[in-house]
C-alpha cells in the first residue's frame, strides 16, 4: 500500500508547482520517520467517543453501538484507505487529523479534504458499495473508532441522526474541495499558510502542530522557499512560533486577519456543522 505522507508534490488547482523529486536525503529532512502500520487497538475499551458525530447520538444508540465498533489508535503515516480499494470500515477520530489525498497518473498529488473529531473518515460510504476514491493518510496520530461499513450504512438508514450529521459532515467535505480550488488559484502564499493552519488549528482543537516546512510547502503545492518566507513574516509578526518540525500558533485572533476570505468561509460552515452535533451532545 502506497504511503504519501508529504513525500511527493502535491499539485493544487491553478498553481505552479515545483516538479523536481526531491532526494532520499531532502525526504527524511522533510518528515519524521513514519511507518505504515496496521491500525492497533488502544487499550480504553470502555472511554466514551469525544468524535462530534458519535457523542451527538443518544446514549441508548450509542451503547447499542458500542460493541460493534473498534477502539484504534492512529499512527502518523499511516494510510486507512489507499485510491480505488474498496470500503470496509468508517474511522470516527477522537484525536488526529487524516488528509483525502488524490493521485494522478503522472505522478502528481492533491489534497482534497481534512477530517479531525469533527467527522468521519469515509463518509462517502453511505451510497452503498463503494471504492475509496482517495488515498485516506494519517497526518497527526491520535486514536478513535472502527466501525463495519456494513453498520454504519443501515445505521444511516434508520438512525435520523447520524443521517442527518453524516450528509451535513459529506457537504462540508465537498465545500473543503472546492474552496481550496478557488484559494489556490486566487491568494498568495502568506494568506493560504495562515488558512492552511488555522484550518488544521479548528480540526484537532491544538494550537500546537507537528508539521516541517517541507510537508507544509507540498500540502500548498508551492516551493518550501515560499513557505519558508511566510512562516518567517508570521514568526516576525509574534503569530506562530516555528522549530524545526512544530509550529506554535501563538495568536489565532491575528492569524485570521491575515488568512484569505476562504478561510472564513470554511470556518463559518465547521462552526455551523458543530453547532448541528452540539445540540445533541449529551
Amino acid at each position: 500500500m502506497k504511503q504519501l505522507l508529504c513525500r511527493q508534490p502535491i499539485n493544487k488547482v491553478g498553481l505552479h508547482m515545483q516538479t523536481k523529486p526531491m532526494s532520499r536525503s531532502a525526504l527524511s529532512r522533510s518528515v519524521a520517520p513514519r511507518s505504515v502500520r496496521s491500525v492497533m487497538p488502544h487499550s480504553a475499551m470502555d472511554s466514551t467517543p469525544t468524535n462530534w458525530i458519535l457523542a451527538a447520538l443518544p446514549s441508548p444508540q450509542l451503547q447499542r453501538l458500542m460493541p460493534q465498533m473498534r477502539p484504534v489508535t492512529f499512527n502518523a503515516g499511516q494510510v486507512l484507505y489507499d485510491e480505488g480499494q474498496k470500503l470496509q470500515s468508517v474511522y470516527f477520530l477522537d484525536r488526529g487529523l487524516v488528509s483525502l489525498v488524490l493521485n494522478s497518473t503522472c505522478g502528481h498529488s492533491v489534497e482534497v479534504g481534512i477530517v479531525g473529531r469533527e467527522g468521519i473518515v469515509g463518509t462517502y460510504g453511505i451510497v452503498g458499495d463503494v471504492r475509496s476514491f482517495s488515498q485516506a493518510i494519517v497526518h497527526i496520530g491520535g486514536r478513535g473508532w472502527r466501525m463495519p461499513l456494513e453498520v454504519f450504512q443501515q445505521e444511516y438508514k434508520n438512525n435520523d441522526r447520524l443521517h442527518t450529521l453524516a450528509l451535513q459532515h459529506l457537504e462540508l467535505l465537498h465545500l473543503q474541495a472546492a474552496q481550496t480550488a478557488l484559494c489556490n488559484h486566487l491568494h498568495c502564499v502568506e494568506e493560504r499558510l495562515c488558512r492552511w493552519l488555522l484550518l488544521t488549528r479548528h480540526c484537532t482543537q491544538s494550537d500546537s502542530l507537528p508539521f516541517t516546512q517541507e510537508c507544509i510547502a507540498q500540502m500548498l503545492g508551492v516551493r518550501r522557499s515560499g513557505v519558508t518566507v511566510a512562516a518567517q513574516q508570521l514568526q516576525e509578526q509574534k503569530l506562530i512560533r516555528y522549530t524545526r518540525g512544530h509550529i506554535q500558533i501563538s495568536d489565532s485572533a491575528g492569524l485570521t486577519k491575515k488568512a484569505c476570505p476562504c478561510y472564513t468561509v470554511l470556518h463559518r460552515r465547521f462552526s455551523h456543522f458543530h453547532d448541528s452535533s452540539r445540540q445533541w451532545q449529551h
